[in-house]
């Protein structure tokens, strides 16, 4: 039924049962529609609140970032920190030995970089298929530095782990 443009030809035909529970029915369609947008409206705004308020309380993004680095892939028989204590490790401390270890611990040197969302611990060692490598925690930095280590993954290597 089109709808009346004329509201005394409205009022002449509600005098009939079956318009008039027509038209009620609907008036009632139409309310139960409004009704169920408002509380859509509310539901949504209520979820948009409280997302706001987990973002800007960090709660839903970690913005914390660890950077851990590796000098070298450690041999089998080789303790963990031998990049930092391979000279506490000679037997013999002469200077020409003393040269010579320095300078195969120098070629050695492969750096990797980690930077991840988790925390690993201080150190961690992960496994690998010349031997393994010791990750050592050497920065905690914010979304804003880790913007910083982004460009500088161009030029040093750094692997991504999230």
């Amino acid at each position: 039924m089109e709808p009346l443009k004329h509201s005394v030809d409205k009022a002449r035909l509600i005098n009939v049962p079956d318009i008039e529970a027509w038209y009620k029915q609907q008036s009632n369609k139409q309310f139960i529609k409004q009704r169920s947008l408002v509380y859509i409206a509310i539901l949504l705004s209520a979820l948009g609140c409280a997302m706001f308020y987990l973002g800007h309380q960090e709660k839903l993004f970690n913005t914390k970032f660890y950077e851990y680095k590796s000098y070298g892939v450690v041999k089998g028989n080789e303790p963990d920190g031998i990049f930092h204590d391979w000279r506490t490790l000679l037997v013999e401390q002469s200077r020409e030995k003393i040269d010579a270890k320095r300078r195969e611990m120098i070629s050695r040197h492969d750096f990797k970089f980690i930077i991840s969302a988790d925390y690993k611990g201080i150190s961690f060692v992960e496994p690998g298929e010349q031997g393994r490598r010791l990750y050592s925690l050497t920065r905690v930095s914010w979304r804003q530095d880790r913007e910083e280590l982004n460009e500088q993954t161009v030029a040093g290597g750094f692997v991504h782990t999230g």
